[in-house]
């Protein structure tokens, strides 16, 4: 990441930028303003690239940007929903960030394509990161690296995700930070435990209840926030993983 376009990229955009192959084409789904593609190309990374947008304005804000900056040669635009418009052969890596965990998990399911082996996911969730790594694992895909990043006072975290067939069930520790416990960075232990703090709030609202089912309940998320916070703390992370 020493090109000379990424200082046009904020934390969390450069985590997804990381995960981009080296000679890979990309497409970015959501593109907004396509700075996104546009650093990989003009960096090196992609020698083409494609960025989609469903919305009108967002695609046209993209297409400035991408003539702005030289680039109609080597970054195709579709305006469409998701991937609908975009050729299976046309890219390697596909990028889908900064929209909800649920969207993303549509997105994949309406692109049969992306199940090959030789494709890459980089992924970045703006929310419910624990449903969509469950989707993930029960689709087939599997969870090869993570990254937690910072932007204006916000956590972030980035996945690259690749097609393996093998579907699988997850825990509930794995749902909530996923491969986070192998990322070193202040922000990966920052990601865990808050997550963990998420779980005892919630644990505690219930334990309120005089509901003997949210008490259950109660215990269940106690024990996910003391596992959360086990691991941020060095704990055994193993047992948790797929």
């Amino acid at each position: 990441m020493t090109g000379s376009e990424t200082g046009t990229l904020d934390a969390r955009l450069l985590s997804v930028y990381s995960f981009i192959r080296h000679g890979s084409t990309a497409v970015d789904v959501g593109s907004d303003h396509a700075r996104l593609v546009c650093a990989l190309v003009e960096d090196g990374v992609c020698p083409f690239a494609s960025a989609t947008d469903i919305n009108f304005l967002p695609l046209e804000n993209a297409r400035a940007e991408i003539s702005r900056r030289g680039l109609q040669s080597k970054i195709k635009t579709y305006l469409c929903d998701g991937l609908a418009q975009v050729p299976p052969n046309s890219a390697d890596d596909i990028i889908i960030a900064g929209m909800g965990g649920e969207l993303i998990c549509k997105i994949i399911s309406g692109a049969s394509w992306l199940c090959d082996k030789n494709k890459r996911l980089a992924l970045q969730p703006m929310t419910k990161a624990d449903r969509l790594r469950t989707f993930l694992y029960q689709s087939g895909f599997e969870i090869l690296k993570e990254r937690a990043s910072q932007t204006d006072g916000r956590l972030y975290t980035a996945l690259s995700v690749a097609y393996t067939g093998k579907k699988r069930t997850i825990t509930p520790v794995f749902a909530k930070i996923g491969m986070l416990p192998l990322d070193p960075s202040p922000e990966a232990s920052a990601y865990i435990r808050e997550q963990a703090h998420v779980a005892q709030k919630i644990s505690l609202g219930l334990a309120l209840s005089s509901s003997d089912t949210d008490k259950l309940q109660s215990l269940w998320f106690k024990k996910l926030s003391d596992d959360l916070i086990s691991i941020a703390n060095g704990g055994d992370y193993c047992d948790f993983r797929p």
